[in-house]
């Protein structure tokens, strides 16, 4: 990200360009316990565990040709959750969709996100 190219404030101080880039990777561990159930060929799929999440986030900032890098790691336990609709098509072949969601600190409850998820299996 660019914060501009140089420039002067109104005192005549020239103002340099500032280049950021930041790299975020995110991981996560845990277990749970699953419940199931199934009418037909429809399944219900419903679980909860603890995980153990890491975000380390590198930076690398460049303005007037001085270059800072560093990185920095959050590591926290949590809970992640799982909500799922499972229809067999047949016998190896069933699509799905439902929700995942992750809190991702238990010391801080704005740290939940939930996201969907769908697809298809396939069995051998």
């Amino acid at each position: 990200m660019t914060f501009g190219s140089p420039a002067e404030n109104a005192a005549g101080v020239v103002i340099p360009s500032v280049q950021r880039v930041d790299r975020t990777s995110s991981y996560a561990l845990g277990v749970g316990v699953l419940g199931t159930g199934s009418f037909g060929r429809l399944s219900f799929h419903a679980g909860a565990g603890p995980g153990f999440f890491v975000d380390r986030t590198t930076y690398e900032t460049r303005a007037s040709g001085h270059l800072e890098s560093g990185s920095s790691a959050l590591r926290s336990f949590g809970l992640q959750m799982l909500m799922e609709l499972e229809v067999r098509v047949t016998s190896r072949l069933s699509a799905f969709a439902g929700l995942r969601s992750e809190l991702r600190d238990v010391r801080d409850s704005e740290s939940s996100s939930g996201y969907p998820t769908a697809g298809v299996r396939f069995a051998f």
